[in-house]
């Protein structure tokens, strides 16, 4: 992974945009968390740290589902260490 120096921080040059997450039954409020998860541990795995939430893209929903998802991978991630 290629990373870039932002202030005191090292970020990832791939970021993973939460915009468009996997859903359940169409309803763009209801966030298919299993597979959201999935993705997520994988990005970590993969050596990304810069999570785009798009937050003000769409429903406080989806912004708080995606971050709270977030959060739970990379606490596990970093407890596995």
């Amino acid at each position: 992974m290629l990373y870039n120096t932002f202030k005191d921080l090292s970020l990832s040059a791939l970021g993973f945009g939460a915009m468009r997450l996997p859903v359940l039954n169409g309803n763009e409020a209801e966030i298919d968390e299993k597979e959201t998860a999935r993705m997520v541990d994988y990005a970590i795995k993969a050596g990304i740290n810069y999570f785009d939430t798009a937050w003000r893209r769409f429903s406080h929903a989806r912004w708080k589902n995606s971050r709270r998802i977030t959060l739970i991978s990379i606490s596990s991630t970093t407890s596995a260490k």
